[in-house]
């Protein structure tokens, strides 16, 4: 058996309001959901003996608390992410000790966060202490991008790069909007100076060409947070711009976020904690049939060399080339970025997860 657990499980964004409630498995965040559920239930669907849940400890074995039944299991191999509790990297030795084998998943480069991301006013430098111990003594690291490995290897050389997948069974193509937009989807609390990037291009861009500007995931629980703030950062003039807004919901509402604009963007600032980071925003724009204009960021680069999926952009005049090159010819960029994102189905991607895990333990349907 296989055991997934993330500190993300019971995270749950209520679709009308914003705010973060507790409730079940299926309002997981979004790493929880790409780098845990997904790829279990993926394996799930081929056979593999697998269990989902809250973190556990008993007679020094870890294990996870499954949402829909009373009992723990306590699996052969225990895949985690993002805990950086002390108890948990005093566990897992003692869990290797007893035969358990611990992978640990790494998604972004906590050690790098920029002063603006909030979470770097969450996070102590006792806990990064802790959670770097926890890679350290872990049988396998699995991280999204090769960046993440450049950056974490001196902690532990058993490492494997396995890039996010997409479940493209639960996106569809978005039929246009019915006022011309431009869309970003994110969560202004968790940037680094990102949208600010993008002040000398986008509003004028906007105002000449008379598109809008959308904003998908609105968090107004987040304190110093306001409907404004997305715009106010891109330095909008919303007396000149039409603005739009949607909250921020659960993973299984997510998809219908990006329904609201004819291509997307993807802003950020040359950072290491950005450097780190997968590319999973754009292979959401293109499952939704949403070609999109990133920064050019490794991964970025990675996915335009690699799928030919996406417009890169290293100066504001390659950010105003690319976004006339979309206002032009997004409805067949639309349906090229559709075709050209399915190599990376979960469907077919799933056997990624299953190669890494079989490096250190045998595991089979």
């Amino acid at each position: 058996m296989i055991g997934f657990s993330s500190s993300e499980w019971a995270q749950v964004i209520d679709q009308d309001t914003g705010d973060i409630i507790r409730k079940g498995f299926w309002d997981i965040g979004g790493s929880g959901w790409y780098r845990i559920a997904m790829p279990a239930m993926a394996l799930q669907a081929q056979g593999y003996d697998v269990a989902m849940g809250e973190l556990c400890q008993r007679g020094g074995y870890l294990g996870v608390k499954p949402f829909d039944e009373k009992d723990p299991v306590f699996p052969e191999v225990i895949v985690m992410q993002r805990f950086m509790q002390r108890e948990v990297a005093d566990a897992i030795p003692v869990a290797r000790s007893l035969g358990q084998v611990v992978v640990q998943d790494v998604d972004d480069f906590f050690h790098g966060l920029h002063e603006r991301n909030r979470a770097a006013s969450v996070v102590n430098p006792s806990d990064l202490d802790h959670y770097a111990r926890s890679i350290a003594e872990s049988d396998l690291v699995t991280v999204s991008t090769p960046y993440l490995a450049k950056r974490y290897r001196h902690l532990n050389e058993r490492m494997v790069v396995v890039p996010n997948a997409i479940d493209l069974a639960r996106w569809s193509a978005q039929p246009p909007p019915s006022k011309d937009a431009v869309g970003w989807v994110g969560a202004t609390p968790w940037r680094s100076r990102d949208l600010e990037t993008l002040q000398r291009v986008l509003p004028p861009w906007l105002k000449r060409n008379g598109y809008g500007f959308f904003h998908g995931g609105f968090m107004p629980s987040t304190p110093k947070v306001t409907v404004e703030t997305a715009w106010d950062q891109l330095g909008v003039d919303t007396s000149q711009t039409r603005v739009t807004y949607a909250h921020a919901c659960s993973v299984d509402r997510y998809p219908r976020l990006f329904d609201g604009f004819n291509f997307g963007i993807v802003p950020l600032s040359d950072v290491p904690f950005n450097r780190a980071k997968s590319a999973i925003k754009g292979i959401e724009y293109a499952a939704s049939g949403r070609p999109f204009i990133a920064q050019a960021m490794p991964a970025y680069v990675e996915l335009h060399q690699r799928y030919g999926l996406g417009f890169l952009a290293r100066s504001w005049q390659e950010w105003a080339k690319a976004l006339d090159h979309l206002r032009e010819n997004w409805a067949e960029e639309s349906l090229r970025h559709r075709v050209l994102v399915a190599p990376l189905d979960i469907a077919t991607r799933w056997v990624d997860w299953a190669d890494a895990y079989q490096l250190v333990a045998a595991v089979a349907p």
